[in-house]
């Protein structure tokens, strides 16, 4: 099977005797792993079965005070020709001509990010309590705009899209379950299935403890749920209650064990994590965050190694 085809049976809990994987590093990080492999393309030097292809960013534009519109602005600026749409389109090509990974399109700070991006946390908190007009069409107006460019995406040949948007501390929910259903929840899960009727795999990145809200997670139509962090959720109560329908990506601490462990400790989780979310299918193993910096090179290499030899094991 090839790792596309790895990675689609354990979306659709298949159990194939093997472990997808699928890491990401900061900048630090990756830097530390080029220089010791002595490559650039890292994701193809350690064998990820899942890649991210580039998403056609947009920039931050300061706007003149004198120019901002009062209240919620009557429209976003036009995403349509914003971004490299070509260069996205290149680096696809590029992919499925090179490597027989699944192939990921991410769009992070989907919906909730942008609004506190643009009002500011606290201020975003108070006015989902006391402004329910306000917060309405600003939500609106954002995932109008999301909707739009998402068609240009999906219309790619990428084998899943996924959807940033942290809702979570390590504790709750950064809102009442009440405001998330309000004004979150919905307007999610009309994304989610457009994703699904345009025939891709839908990824939810949500940080944090979000254990509340995981049955409307499962009903809005998402397959595989990321960053899946045990110092945040009972990863295994997780994979109990919620297996059967989600495929999980991440799980191997990033707070404790790889910056503080050993690497015949990072060794030991890693196993325990595959063993534990692995089960039945529904899982891509994975750090629970992005590694960084302060890992060191040796527990870097424990994780990846470990991985490498249960793919092969299997």
């Amino acid at each position: 099977m090839t790792k596309r085809e790895l990675v689609i049976s354990a979306i659709k809990h298949k159990d194939t005797g093997r472990v997808p994987y699928s890491f990401s590093f900061t900048q630090e990080a990756s830097a530390k792993l080029k220089a010791h492999y002595g490559c650039e393309d890292l994701e193809d030097r350690i064998g990820n079965c899942l890649r991210h292809v580039p998403a056609p960013w947009w920039q931050f534009v300061n706007v003149p005070e004198d120019q901002l519109e009062p209240g919620v602005p009557s429209r976003l600026p036009d995403v349509q020709g914003l971004g490299s749409f070509e260069t996205m389109q290149e680096s696809l090509q590029h992919l499925r001509e090179t490597t027989d990974a699944f192939l990921l399109m991410a769009f992070y700070a989907s919906l909730f990010e942008k609004a506190w991006f643009l009002r500011g946390m606290e201020n975003l908190l108070a006015d989902m309590l006391l402004h329910e007009e306000y917060c309405t069409a600003l939500f609106d107006l954002i995932v109008e705009s999301d909707l739009h460019m998402l068609e240009m995406v999906l219309a790619a040949d990428v084998d899943g899209v996924l959807l940033g948007c942290d809702w979570g501390s390590q504790e709750a929910l950064l809102m009442s379950p009440k405001m998330w259903h309000k004004y979150i929840g919905p307007r999610h899960a009309r994304m989610f299935q457009r994703i699904r009727e345009a025939g891709k795999f839908a990824f939810l990145h949500s940080c944090g403890n979000i254990r509340v809200v995981l049955p409307d997670v499962v009903e809005m139509g998402v397959q595989v749920l990321n960053p899946f962090q045990p110092e945040c959720m009972d990863i295994g109560a997780i994979k109990d209650e919620f297996g059967d329908a989600l495929c999980f990506w991440g799980g191997i601490s990033t707070q404790q064990t790889l910056p503080y462990g050993t690497p015949e400790e990072v060794r030991e989780e890693t196993r325990q994590v595959a063993a534990r979310l692995g089960q039945g299918g529904g899982y891509l193993l994975a750090p629970a965050q992005a590694v960084q910096e302060d890992v060191p090179l040796e527990n870097i290499l424990a994780m990846i190694e470990v991985a490498q030899e249960l793919f092969e094991e299997g």
